[in-house]
């Protein structure tokens, strides 16, 4: 959608196909497909690289928001990008996930509970990186970002205290 904003549809579609992250969840996919396990070596790199990401992610925002030069508030920008995540995103999950446990039957139980719980999880922080590298309101970005922060420390237990 950010790509969008600034090129052609064939040329938004090329920008996306150049993000590393698509690659590696193709490859994370292939790997999965093909049944390798990772050496244990890696689990607690793993692990580190998580907190690592939690401060690099709260970095990128604060790099976002310090170039804010006045606090004013797009609601139009914040509403739509925050309800998509909030409102939207939930909304398609519980009905994929209606139609996995009514038709299809790809997933297990606990695919279904992950997808739930990254439903509810407030908006990334990449965001932030892709509004800049798209020059797509990254100012606007991290404020939203930054209340969905907020927003989500009260709205993902109350989702998951309704559903479980």
């Amino acid at each position: 959608v950010m790509a969008r904003g600034k090129y052609s549809s064939k040329d938004a579609l090329v920008q996306v196909s150049r993000l590393p992250m698509l690659y590696a969840f193709l490859a994370g996919l292939l790997l999965n497909e093909l049944g390798y396990k990772f050496p244990d070596e890696f689990r607690s790199f793993g692990s580190d690289m998580k907190g690592a990401y939690v401060v690099l992610g709260m970095m990128v925002i604060g790099l976002g928001l310090s170039t804010v030069r006045s606090f004013d508030l797009n609601t139009k920008f914040i509403s739509v990008l925050l309800s998509a995540k909030f409102i939207a995103a939930p909304i398609m999950i519980l009905l994929l996930i209606y139609a996995d446990q009514s038709y299809f039957h790809l997933f297990s139980e606990q695919t279904h509970l992950a997808m739930l719980l990254l439903a509810f999880v407030p908006p990334a922080a990449n965001t932030v990186v892709f509004a800049s590298i798209h020059e797509c309101h990254p100012e606007e970005t991290a404020t939203a970002i930054l209340i969905g922060t907020i927003i989500g420390m009260f709205y993902m237990p109350a989702m998951l205290s309704i559903l479980f």
